[in-house]
């Protein structure tokens, strides 16, 4: 008998076919980028790091983290010139030692991914006892979780794949981890029908984009 697939190949195929359209929609909105980036950054995350789902690396290049892993080898070729190390892996099987890391990171990787607890439970298998898993999403319940989830519906070439949470089942996958959520940070206060413009990072659950530290109860 053959082995259940834990990731979605057809996905794997899309990144790899569309890696360079991927990176470009930053570079086309480059006011929603370094909003993103500066939430990342507000974390002031320091030691050895991880990325989980590094994509082409626009996050881990100006975050400064060391290493980073996707099942995507084109993604990889363009996160390897922004001057990260990179290797081929997927987030459920993790080719790293137990407690390494300071931190893993993870930016809108958990909505493509169809075993997140199995992803969340590697990242904390690699993480010191005091490490922290910073997890980045855009909302279901908000103005632009809503606009992405009318794209998947149409069959957009990334969407189509995503699954988006609302607050509660974020709240409620972490939960189920045995962990808990110390710290979180947002942007996208405004909705995709206005003109976009940067943001200070917000405290709390305020915009559609929010980043979460998560660590272990213990």
């Amino acid at each position: 008998m053959m082995a259940e697939p834990i990731y979605d190949k057809a996905l794997y195929n899309v990144f790899d076919d569309y890696a360079k359209e991927y990176d470009s929609w930053y570079f086309k909105h480059p006011t929603i980028y370094e909003s993103e980036v500066q939430v990342v950054k507000e974390f002031n995350l320091r030691g050895l790091g991880l990325e989980i789902g590094i994509g082409s690396g626009v996050f881990a290049g100006r975050i400064g983290v060391d290493v980073g892993v996707d099942a995507s080898l084109a993604m990889l070729h363009i996160a390897k010139e922004r001057g990260v190390e990179v290797i081929q892996a997927i987030g459920e099987r993790l080719p790293f030692i137990d407690k390494i890391f300071d931190y893993v990171l993870m930016v809108c990787t958990l909505c493509f991914l169809d075993k997140p607890s199995l992803v969340i439970k590697e990242s904390f298998r690699v993480l010191k006892k005091d490490g922290s898993l910073i997890v980045c999403v855009v909302l279901r319940d908000s103005p632009w979780g809503r606009l992405y989830e009318e794209k998947k519906k149409a069959g957009h070439k990334f969407y189509a794949h995503a699954k988006f949470y609302t607050i509660q089942g974020l709240k409620k996958l972490i939960a189920d981890q045995g962990l808990y959520i110390v710290e979180v940070m947002s942007t996208l206060s405004y909705s995709p029908s206005e003109d976009e413009r940067c943001e200070e990072p917000l405290r709390g659950y305020k915009g559609s984009f929010v980043c979460l530290r998560v660590k272990r109860n213990n």
